[in-house]
């Protein structure tokens, strides 16, 4: 016997065996395989809504992140804006605060 036919083999002896079988033993085999095929099919369909929720998950949270560098880019242009704000309204008030100190105290 050569290698090849080995699995060659074990399949006929499993038709052998089938065609050996009653009517209502194969009706049995056939309505088990359709259980186990519906349940498969089953849990086919609800890894695919897990996979596909993983994707939105995937992608909101690339969103996510893309909108906080982008918030933080605003966030440094109003830190830089309130820090220049800041010095003109000290170097405005400059001259009024150092002519306070040169006045006497009354």
């Amino acid at each position: 016997m050569r290698r090849n036919d080995a699995p060659h083999d074990g399949k006929k002896n499993e038709n052998r065996q089938l065609r050996k079988l009653k009517r209502s033993d194969l009706l049995e085999l056939l309505l088990e395989q359709t259980r186990r095929n519906e349940q498969l099919e089953m849990e086919n369909q609800e890894l695919r809504r897990k996979l596909e929720g993983q994707r939105i998950a995937i992608q909101k949270s690339g969103s996510i992140a893309e909108a906080a560098l982008r918030l933080s880019g605003v966030f440094e242009a109003a830190q830089r804006a309130c820090e220049t704000y800041l010095r003109n309204v000290v170097y405005q008030n400059a001259p009024k605060m150092n002519a306070r100190e040169d006045k006497p105290h009354e």
